[in-house]
């Protein structure tokens, strides 16, 4: 739930493969209607609630319309609240940790601006792509990953936001990986980081015509209906299946997205991750 004059962040694509931010505090009660006026850009809404307990906003625009500055202008609740940077220009340090932080017993990961280095070391410029690590789905996802990925194996990871499932695997040897996502901002993101990390990886908005080890997917619970079928389209034989991104309450129902899959539960604070072999 987004509070009385949250920070309000809406990314906007101003040049091809580049964003800018406009910052604004825009009440509660605005939200609904700020989306609407800014649904001629393809808008996604994600409510945020980062640990240091300032709450967010973020809107997403696929593409540029006229007049979206105007619009953020009239939902500002201050006019002078108004502020818009350059995606490089802005400080997503609230979004990870300062120091390392481990993944597991051999991996950590810190903020791009960290300064430590190592092989065991991922560096990650989250933006505002979902995938920080703090979630409780991306934990489980990873620690999944970690479990199952072995070297020289592959892997897709399907909904990839920052990109950091797919660090995590190339980390641990695996040698061909592929990832999606249907957002054009989280594809600039995922690669800044498959970059930062000197990772070679193809992020593409479909699925590719591939088989994979392992096949993870850390998405709303809405979109396994549709990706139940290609997902197990794209695991190979003996390969594993890794799902989340929804409650506990919500497991059953996605699990009958995976006819063909054998799932064991793991729980985390409500959250729900499925790890699946076929039956």
């Amino acid at each position: 739930m987004v509070e009385a004059d949250a920070t309000t962040l809406i990314l906007h694509p101003f040049e091809q493969s580049t964003w800018s931010i406009a910052r604004i505090l825009c009440p509660t009660s605005d939200v609904t209607a700020l989306l609407q006026a800014l649904s001629p850009g393809g808008v996604s809404y994600y409510p945020d609630q980062p640990e240091d307990g300032r709450a967010r906003s973020l809107l997403l625009l696929d593409r540029h319309f006229p007049g979206w500055m105007d619009v953020v202008r009239r939902f500002a609740s201050d006019p002078a609240s108004l502020h818009i940077v350059p995606h490089e220009s802005y400080d997503f340090s609230w979004r990870l940790p300062s120091e390392p932080m481990p993944i597991g017993a051999n991996l950590r990961i810190a903020s791009r601006s960290c300064e430590a280095r190592g092989p065991d070391l991922i560096r990650v410029d989250p933006g505002l792509a979902f995938g920080n690590f703090r979630h409780p789905t991306t934990s489980m996802c990873a620690a999944a990953v970690m479990e199952v990925a072995r070297p020289g194996s592959s892997l897709l990871d399907v909904g990839c936001g920052t990109g950091i499932l797919f660090l995590i695997a190339s980390r641990l040897g695996v040698k061909r990986l592929a990832a999606t996502d249907i957002a054009p901002y989280a594809r600039y993101v995922a690669a800044r980081n498959a970059a930062l990390n000197d990772v070679q990886i193809a992020i593409t908005h479909d699925l590719p015509d591939a088989r994979f080890d392992v096949v993870v997917a850390n998405v709303w619970s809405r979109a396994f209906h549709a990706l139940g079928a290609p997902i197990c389209a794209r695991l190979a034989d003996g390969g594993t299946a890794i799902v989340s991104g929804f409650g506990s309450h919500e497991a059953d129902a996605v699990a009958a997205c995976f006819p063909e899959l054998r799932f064991e539960k793991r729980e985390q604070s409500s959250w729900c991750a499925l790890v699946g072999v076929r039956a």
